[in-house]
């Protein structure tokens, strides 16, 4: 089944899409209400002008999906799919320049009825 064939395929609830390279690779994740109507909006005509999109639209063979009970969960799971995959190609010394911040972050506690910690 070629890409576009399995696009018109995709169900249209909510969820993530993953768009993979030829070596099954993923080279885009993203998030959406409607899935199949937001991965078909990549090959619109006029899309593949944008450099971006143009570039994804090149490389991507497959797309693969996960649907989901509703949008907050697309985007939760979106946020779990890319973190990991950021956190591998960020260079160790960059992950270790905000550790001060992440410390400070940890040591503060809420005051009793507080949403959000005071900023010290």
């Amino acid at each position: 089944m070629d890409l576009l064939q399995k696009i018109r395929s995709i169900p249209t609830e909510p969820g993530v899409y993953l768009y993979k390279n030829a070596e099954g690779d993923v080279i885009y994740v993203g998030k959406a209400k409607n899935l199949r109507s937001r991965v078909a909006s990549y090959f619109h005509e006029g899309r593949w002008e944008d450099s971006k999109t143009g570039t994804l639209v090149r490389e991507a063979v497959d797309v693969d999906y996960i649907v989901v009970a509703n949008n907050k969960e697309a985007l939760a799971l979106e946020n779990n799919l890319i973190k990991p995959a950021q956190a591998e190609v960020q260079h160790p010394a960059a992950r270790r320049q905000d550790l001060p911040l992440r410390q400070a972050h940890a040591r503060r506690t809420l005051a009793p009825g507080l949403r959000h910690a005071p900023l010290a």
